[in-house]
């Protein structure tokens, strides 16, 4: 490949044809993302691995979004009914009840202004037909007691209106990055009410959170670093992805929401897990299982062989590196065979180039920063030279 600088390289706006190295895997993702298949990751860490997550998402066909609206539960406080609708039939659901919940908070104003206007009358006939001057104090004092009870007596009913439980993402296909999410934020969670009684509480059915999973209906819950779950949290993800849907109920000990629980509510989505080989023994057998049973074990590559095909990937991943940092300039043709120099460094075998591009793109900053110091126009060999002087790990600073 001939070129002058970097600027040169043709670059895809599709995150699959970003994903260098992995050749194996992207057919794999291609075939989950058609088939809706879960995908279960492993490798070394900045082998592309979140990229593929991603890439599934792009590539799975989006559907018209199911909304799922909370209900008041009259009889039941601590009940939060759900209900799924089409995006048409949601809005149509909440502006019908929005506006019967206006025509009758309408008819309680009319009668509040009524008896209020009757106290007014009542007292003027009497105090002009008694010449009682008290019975003005009596009647404004009765009036005043009247809109202090004003919402115990005629209160604004919210009830009826149903609440949308998250707003949906039209024309494209959900991806919920759910690493490092605690139970509540990755299952959902009931938000604690400080003000429990006195009439300044709040009605269960406008405290309920959706989890990630919930979020992630119709798209690609991703979790990273799987091995961070706990077994509880994996036995509720198993379940949430055998019944397709879960109920949301209060987690938080010691919160007011541990009381309320709602209908079960749909979390229909492809689950992608991620991690290290070492993260497998933390993996709950029978997640995985279920991963394997309805999906593909990807196991991704950290080198790749020192290959024309294979060094014209570094070049785009350099270039992508360049335009995705935005604060350093392009490589010179030199300077890239410097930098694939380096990517052959970084292997313990011959002949063999690396496929974690997170620390080669580390090195592209690296390279680029020295430019900018040095008011190069371009990145060349010596900025690449001196990047690799400065980019080291400590372990290779302390040790050599």
């Amino acid at each position: 490949m001939q070129f002058k600088s970097t600027e040169e390289i043709p670059l895809s706006a599709d995150t699959l044809k970003q994903v260098i190295g992995q050749e194996e895997a992207v057919e794999l993702v291609k075939i989950a993302a058609r088939q809706r298949r879960f995908v279960l990751l492993i490798g070394d860490p900045g082998t592309g691995k979140s990229m593929l997550g991603k890439a599934l998402a792009e590539n799975m066909k989006a559907e018209a979004p199911q909304i799922s609206l909370l209900f008041h539960d009259i009889q039941d406080r601590n009940r939060v009914a759900v209900k799924s609708f089409t995006l048409n039939e949601a809005e149509k659901e909440i502006k019908r009840r929005t506006q019967i919940t206006k025509d009758k908070n309408r008819i309680n104003s009319l009668i509040f202004g009524s008896v209020l206007f009757l106290i007014a009358i009542a007292t003027a006939v009497f105090s002009f037909t008694h010449n009682q001057p008290t019975i003005v104090f009596w009647g404004l004092l009765a009036a005043y007691g009247m809109v202090l009870l004003r919402k115990k007596v005629f209160p604004d009913d919210q009830s009826l209106v149903p609440r949308l439980l998250f707003p949906p993402k039209k024309d494209k296909v959900p991806f919920i990055d759910a690493t490092g999410f605690h139970e509540g934020g990755l299952l959902g969670d009931v938000r604690h009410d400080p003000y429990q009684s006195g009439g300044s509480e709040s009605l269960p059915y406008q405290l309920v959170e959706a989890g990630a999973i919930h979020r992630a209906n119709q798209g690609v819950l991703y979790i990273d670093e799987v091995s961070t779950l706990s077994l509880e949290s994996q036995l509720s993800l198993l379940t949430a992805i055998q019944n397709k849907q879960l109920p949301i109920t209060g987690r938080s000990a010691g919160s007011s929401g541990t009381m309320v629980q709602s209908d079960p509510v749909v979390c229909d989505f492809v689950l992608v897990i991620a991690g290290h080989k070492q993260d497998l023994e933390g993996l709950h057998p029978a997640l995985r299982s279920r991963m394997n049973g309805y999906g593909y074990e990807i196991l991704t590559r950290s080198s790749m062989p020192d290959t024309a095909k294979n060094r014209e990937a570094i070049v785009y991943l350099i270039a992508q590196e360049v335009v995705n940092d935005g604060k350093i300039p392009h490589f010179t043709y030199e300077a890239v065979q410097e930098m694939i120099q380096a990517a052959g460094e970084m292997c313990a075998s011959d002949h063999e180039l690396t496929c974690r591009f997170r620390d080669l793109g580390g090195l592209v900053r690296a390279a680029g920063d020295q430019a900018v110091i040095n008011d190069h126009p371009l990145v060349e060999v010596a900025d690449v030279l001196s990047a690799k002087k400065t980019h080291m790990p400590i372990e290779k600073q302390a040790y050599g």
